[in-house]
């Protein structure tokens, strides 16, 4: 997200990415996504790991497309702006006013 400091973007080791998925996961297991709300995932290009949030353009069941809403600094297999396909179970973070 814009206003998201740029340290919390990349200062998350890689290790660590499991581990929030899966409380994630577990605190909204079955949670709605709808089209505008943002989600935070990892995004990895070779040996790097980048988190990073995706705004939710289209939901097909398991299947998400999101637009990224943040400028890599790690990863160079994606840019600011771009498509993005993922599953539910690989969202770390959740913003939207209702779940």
């Amino acid at each position: 997200m814009k206003n998201e400091p740029e340290n919390n973007i990349i200062g998350i080791c890689a290790n660590c990415s499991n581990q929030r998925r899966n409380e994630f996961q577990e605190k909204y297991p079955e949670c709605n996504l709808k089209l505008g709300d943002y989600v935070k995932i990892a995004v990895k290009d070779r040996d790097q790991v980048e988190h990073m949030w995706f705004i939710v353009q289209s939901v097909d069941g398991n299947k998400i497309i999101g637009q990224l809403d943040n400028i890599p600094v790690l990863v160079t297999n994606i840019s600011l702006g771009d498509e993005y396909g993922f599953a539910y179970k690989n969202v770390e973070q959740l913003y939207k006013k209702e779940c």
